[in-house]
């Protein structure tokens, strides 16, 4: 069954010039629940901004995104924001921990938005992450692969039907980033979360079920000027 269904999405931006150019525009594009999806696609060529539109951090210019059988592009803007928060995670490159907070804080806000009784529990689930006795760490005092492991038990916190992963492994070390990859995988199999992870990198993706190149599904190369 799809969780997320996507038609027709088009999303352009004004350059300093003033012209139209063109970052997002796909024409179908399908993620079933519990699916592993990798895609694979050159820096600065849209891959977040087409992330932004699935979470609905950004609106489209035209197109349908649908998850969960939800027409997010006809949503208001709580109502948007309330789906996010209960249905995607969302793991950022440069983590996006909140530098006042604990480690424990940091869930515990993520866990306030969605506003839901069908929740992890934040202690288990930092212990799950080998971060059990640093739940009261601000994240200045973390190294870095531990702070991409609280981002992993954010993104995971509210029971998510869909985890968006955009370059998770960017900031690491080799070593680093194979564990925070397997380690998400881990995590996002025994919940049977639908994992959409994009990366530059194609041996991030390597071991993915699916395989998608973002050259070959955006037609982004639209003229300038052209809406």
């Amino acid at each position: 069954m799809s969780l997320l269904k996507i038609e027709q999405l088009r999303k352009s931006f004004l350059s300093p010039e003033g012209d139209s150019l063109c970052v997002v525009d796909v024409e179908n594009f399908t993620l079933n629940e519990a699916e592993f999806c990798g895609m694979r696609g050159e820096s600065g060529s849209g891959k977040t901004t087409f992330l932004h539109l699935i979470a609905g951090i950004l609106s489209p210019d035209r197109g349908q995104i649908q998850i969960n059988g939800k027409n997010v592009c006809q949503m208001t803007d709580s109502s948007r924001d309330l789906l996010r928060a209960r249905l995607i995670g969302y793991v950022f490159q440069s983590f996006n921990l909140l530098q006042g907070f604990t480690c424990l804080e940091n869930l515990q806000l993520t866990m306030s938005f969605a506003d839901h009784s069908n929740q992890s529990d934040p202690y288990e689930l930092l212990d799950r992450v080998g971060l059990g006795k640093r739940i009261n760490y601000y994240p200045h005092q973390l190294s870095i692969g531990q702070q991409q492991r609280v981002a992993l038990a954010r993104a995971l916190i509210n029971q998510p039907k869909l985890v968006l992963a955009d370059e998770p492994t960017g900031n690491l070390d080799p070593v680093n980033a194979a564990k925070s990859m397997e380690l998400l995988c881990e995590l996002c199999r025994e919940s049977k979360t639908t994992l959409f992870l994009v990366s530059h990198d194609e041996k991030v993706i390597q071991n993915f079920d699916r395989q998608e190149n973002w050259e070959e599904l955006s037609k982004s190369n639209c003229v300038k000027g052209e809406v």
